[in-house]
């Protein structure tokens, strides 16, 4: 591929409107349920996906066992929010009140110990 082709292809992805929002892994099984918030959402899908696919994901407490045991069908992957990142936003901003959206989602659902994936926040 020639170095035009390469700069073509870079500048086409850095246009790409990725979605920031609030996703939810769901196993129908058991109900216990991550929640977890991104400025790529589609992106944070894909990789938690293959992650568990491949057997490597150590973040989340009993994930991985119950995803080896139950299989992929299992699973329901659910965009909770998504979060407008027009342009007159900063990174920051978007950062922030994806954090707020994602507590308040752990907050309404308290996906911890027999309920969920996520770590229980320290206060």
């Amino acid at each position: 591929m020639d170095s035009a082709k390469k700069a073509e292809l870079k500048r086409a992805y850095r246009e790409i409107r990725h979605r920031a929002g609030v996703l939810q892994l769901t196993n129908r099984k058991n109900g216990k349920r991550l929640i977890r918030s991104s400025p790529d959402v589609d992106a944070l899908m894909t990789r938690l996906r293959f992650e568990l696919n491949m057997g490597g994901n150590i973040f989340y407490d009993g994930l991985q066992k119950d995803w080896n045991a139950d299989g992929e069908d299992s699973f329901a992957f659910e965009i909770l929010e998504l979060v407008d990142k027009i342009e007159e936003k900063s990174e920051a901003e978007v950062s922030r009140e994806l954090s707020t959206l994602e507590t308040l989602y752990c907050e309404q659902f308290q996906p911890y110990g027999e309920k969920g994936y996520n770590r229980k926040p320290i206060t």
